[in-house]
């Protein structure tokens, strides 16, 4: 398992276990394209896919991506977004805890 985000540009350095069960440290990388589109009067669409490059520790990476939808009301702002991943499949964590998950989230901008 390796450490929670620290990705991005530039690259963060990070631990994770290999095959042989050996912590290795490396530079950990992610790239993500999101998007951002209003619908109809209050209602947004928000989209994104990415990719985290974990292959200095773990010898390979793994896709997501999201999709979800937000409403905004003043300085308020609520959201339902469904994540995934496959970093399950690619062995890089438990099924449980990269599997699809929804997320909902209310914003107050001041």
């Amino acid at each position: 398992m390796t450490t929670p985000d620290r990705g991005g540009w530039p690259p963060r350095e990070t631990y994770g276990w290999d095959s042989t069960r050996t912590l290795r440290r490396g530079r950990a990388t992610n790239v993500e394209l999101s998007a951002h589109q209003r619908l109809a009067g209050r209602l947004s669409l928000d989209a994104g896919i990415g990719y985290y490059d974990l292959s200095a520790v773990r010898g390979t990476g793994y896709r997501y991506g999201s999709i979800g939808l937000g409403w905004g009301v003043g300085a308020f702002q609520a959201d339902l977004t469904r994540i995934a991943s496959n970093a399950a499949r690619r062995g890089l964590a438990a099924p449980e805890a990269a599997g699809g998950r929804w997320v909902a989230s209310v914003l107050w901008n001041f």
